[in-house]
């Protein structure tokens, strides 16, 4: 029973979630939230189609490890803090 309790507990950090405000910025490299100053790819960027690049937004979203949306993108290097998923976006 522990060992379950604590593979629960390992899981559920795995998957925490940030919410913060941050500006949309688009490039040829792809989309990216900018919090604080630093920017973070955003891998589902389809869910801020409804926004402008340079809006600014409160995001709730999550970092993870890797990202196969077959967004086409410029050869560019745009750096990154990061990856993340959002969940939500207002």
């Amino acid at each position: 029973m522990l060992g379950a309790l604590t593979f629960i507990g390992f899981g559920l950090t795995g998957c925490e979630k940030t919410q913060g405000n941050a500006t949309i910025v688009r490039d040829c490299t792809g989309t990216y939230l900018t919090f604080k100053g630093d920017d973070y790819l955003v891998c589902n960027y389809e869910k801020l189609d409804g926004f402008a690049s340079g809006s600014l937004v409160t995001a709730t979203y999550k970092l993870i490890d890797e990202c196969s949306n077959n967004q086409v993108v410029c050869l560019m290097y745009h750096e990154h803090k990061g990856i993340i998923h959002v969940s939500r976006v207002n």
